[in-house]
């Protein structure tokens, strides 16, 4: 799929949502409002090829395109992701980063 399929299915998908948004109810509002939140997340991704990072339970998630990452503290205080970049490096685990953990500690949240 074209990165330009990607981001006419997502606009889909945020338009579908905002037509649910207008006739559930105030019970159903939260969720859908959320899920439409995580599409213009994903959209944004998609166009500018940004980080997003959104707080979830203890811990942090982040993408950057595909998929979510999580960010986590281990039990020596430094933090690890889940993606790719970070598991392979041949590094110690406390000195590895990525760019998921670069943008949270930018934004302040680590």
């Amino acid at each position: 799929m074209s990165a330009r399929e990607n981001i006419a299915g997502l606009a889909y998908q945020a338009g579908r949502l905002v037509k649910r948004l207008a006739e559930c109810g105030e019970a159903e509002k939260a969720v859908a409002a959320e899920e439409l939140a995580i599409l213009r997340d994903e959209l944004r991704v998609a166009r500018e090829g940004a980080v997003v990072i959104r707080e979830f339970g203890g811990h942090l998630r982040a993408t950057s395109g595909k998929g979510w990452h999580v960010i986590r503290a281990a039990k020596d205080g430094s933090r690890y992701c889940t993606c790719a970049a970070w598991k392979f490096q041949r590094i110690p685990a406390a000195a590895r980063s990525c760019k998921h953990l670069a943008k949270a500690k930018q934004l302040g949240l680590i």
